[in-house]
């Protein structure tokens, strides 16, 4: 009588197979997706930041806040990019709030077109941040992004 072989993996060893694969994931993955959210708070801040050195320097320049963030500033005729939303291909942003806002009503890219916020009669420009899990995470993420210290999504002033 001859003895078959069996070829191929029986189900137990797919399962340890499956397992290590799921275990070795579990470790790395979430360092590279903090690592990613990182990143995109770390270009966001950059942008912003190039934008406010630009309306601080026609402030020095004139006395005056400009009146509109203009996209011949930069190279390219280009806006700093947000990492989160498309970029603003407009001619400029003028996004105008109370004389003593110093934050947009609308702190979200979900809740308004332009990415930035700019308020000419303050001089405080802001990025607006992607919606997160909970309100408390997506005003933790405004303030980290925009060094600014608001309690809740409806205050504008500092």
């Amino acid at each position: 009588m001859e003895s078959r072989r069996k070829t191929g993996f029986s189900l137990l060893e797919l399962l340890v197979v499956v397992v290590i694969l799921a275990i070795i994931a579990a470790i790395v993955f979430p360092p590279i997706f903090s690592t990613q959210k990182d990143a995109e708070v770390a270009a966001a801040m950059a942008s912003l930041k190039a934008i406010q050195v630009k309306i601080d320097q026609h402030y020095r320049m004139h006395g005056e806040w400009p009146a509109t963030i203009e996209r011949s500033w930069f190279v390219g005729n280009q806006l700093p990019k947000s990492p989160w939303k498309e970029p603003y291909r407009g001619e400029a942003v003028n996004i105008y709030g109370q004389p003593d806002w110093f934050h947009p009503r609308n702190k979200t890219v979900e809740s308004h077109d332009h990415p930035y916020w700019y308020n000419p009669r303050s001089g405080a420009v802001r990025i607006r941040v992607p919606t997160q899990s909970t309100t408390s995470e997506t005003v933790a993420l405004y303030n980290r992004v925009n060094s600014s210290q608001i309690r809740n999504l409806g205050q504008t002033s500092r």
